[in-house]
């Protein structure tokens, strides 16, 4: 008696939303959606001369054009810092939370946790894009190379 086995297998291409972008494959990205539950992509990306590293979003237009944003503006932060780590979530009402660690040259960092917020596209293409930390760090640390969030909660926090 034979047996035929049966195999199925299912696959989807991966779209590269910047290919021409500096985000190492080693680096860390996560994908989020925004209001309009299109994809949008947080990753650290090193400058050309690997000097520093940014926290980006790479997201789309409603014509398809694609955008990077450094969130060094957004956070108010000076654009030549070394962001060492970062993670972000987000709730299933679309809050997301963030959590990021500024590396120095002194191999110390500084932990900073963004108040909740949510990504409307026409203010994270724009000039006016800013989020607000829970609290700025007061003690440096230890380098940090690694932050994890769990997962978030549905329930809770009231965002107006």
């Amino acid at each position: 008696m034979s047996h035929i086995a049966t195999v199925t297998s299912a696959s989807e291409l991966m779209t590269n939303y910047a290919a021409a972008a500096a985000i190492p494959p080693s680096s860390h990205f996560v994908a989020l959606l925004d209001e309009n539950d299109k994809p949008m992509v947080f990753c650290l990306s090193e400058t050309r001369d690997s000097t520093n590293t940014k926290l980006q979003v790479i997201k789309e237009d409603d014509d398809g054009n694609r955008f990077i944003t450094d969130l060094a503006d957004a956070l108010g932060l000076a654009s030549a810092i070394k962001i060492t780590a970062f993670d972000i979530k987000q709730a299933p009402d679309k809050r997301v939370f963030l959590a990021f660690a500024v590396g120095s040259a002194t191999e110390e960092s500084l932990l900073y946790i963004v108040k909740p917020f949510r990504v409307l596209t026409e203010l994270l293409l724009g000039d006016n894009f800013r989020l607000l930390c829970v609290a700025s760090p007061k003690d440096k640390m230890g380098q940090v190379y690694e932050i994890f969030l769990g997962s978030c909660p549905s329930y809770g926090f009231q965002s107006h």
